[in-house]
């Protein structure tokens, strides 16, 4: 799991603005806007290379 902004779904660390932790994106007060969600697995993609 890992945390993200509910506002805008930003998967990066937050940003300390005049010492609030805010999103680096949308700039939503984090207490408020961080939410956990579900790592994601992908499965590998078959790529053939062809020359």
């Amino acid at each position: 799991m890992h945390p993200e902004c509910k506002y805008c779904d930003n998967p990066m660390p937050p940003t300390n603005y005049a010492g609030d932790l805010v999103c680096s994106r949308c700039g939503a007060e984090w207490a408020d806007a961080r939410m956990m969600v579900e790592d994601e697995e992908y499965e590998p993609l078959d790529i053939d290379d062809e020359d």
